[in-house]
């Protein structure tokens, strides 16, 4: 969600993450990574559980998310890892949405 915030355009061909740079290069301050992070190491089974079930849960419905993990991967996700996944979901969507 924060990289679709940072892709924003704020004025004619200027994204929020371009301004950024700029306002730092002019304060001598450091600014945006040009790399985003990646998901913390204790997360990324979470991030390839997302991308193997986007195509199927995209429009952000969890019905069936738990059984589906377990079916798939032979986990039983903890239920702040299937807020995450919804969440994930959601901001797909969103994505997809603003670049149709």
């Amino acid at each position: 969600e924060h990289e679709l915030w940072l892709a924003a355009e704020v004025g004619p061909g200027i994204t929020r993450r371009a301004a950024h740079r700029q306002v730092a290069r002019a304060t001598d301050r450091p600014g945006l990574r040009d790399v985003p992070a990646g998901p913390p190491t204790a997360l990324s089974h979470l991030w390839d559980w997302f991308c193997v079930l986007l195509p199927d849960f995209a429009e952000g419905s969890g019905a069936g998310l738990q059984a589906e993990i377990e079916a798939r991967f032979g986990m039983t996700a903890r239920p702040f890892e299937i807020r995450l996944l919804l969440r994930l979901f959601e901001v797909a969507e969103k994505a997809r949405e603003e670049s149709i």
